[in-house]
């Protein structure tokens, strides 16, 4: 099974990468390409400017990502990822890209739910 995982970061380092807290408000994403489980490429997508939280769920899909694992993120962009087929997974308590990785090959990471979902803004 071929998977495109996104993390939001807030600096690059491959998978020693700090995940970021929040999706709306990281640095970038490390997208890992995995093939069974198995990570067999990382990209850095930086986070550009956006007026709207869909402008970074298209940039993600367009990149060619599958799956997001993220700590968290609000209601609207996290509805927005469903929408376009963007499957979203809690990594809260993670702290590296690699560890998050890991936990996705273990099948660790649980499905982000709306009850989970933040109310805008840094808090978490």
């Amino acid at each position: 099974m071929n998977d495109c995982l996104a993390i939001p970061t807030d600096a690059p380092g491959g998978l020693d990468a700090p995940v970021s807290p929040h999706f709306g408000h990281c640095g970038g994403f490390a997208l890992l390409r995995l093939e069974n489980g198995e990570v067999q490429g990382i990209d850095a997508l930086p986070q550009a400017e956006h007026d709207s939280c869909m402008e970074p769920v298209l940039r993600l899909i367009e990149s060619g990502a599958t799956a997001l694992a993220v700590a968290g993120i609000g209601r609207r962009p996290l509805l927005g990822c469903g929408e376009v087929g963007l499957r979203v997974f809690s990594c809260a308590g993670i702290e590296t890209v690699g560890e998050v990785a890991a936990a996705w090959a273990a099948g660790k990471l649980p499905e982000f739910t709306p009850d989970g979902a933040c109310g805008g803004g840094h808090a978490h």
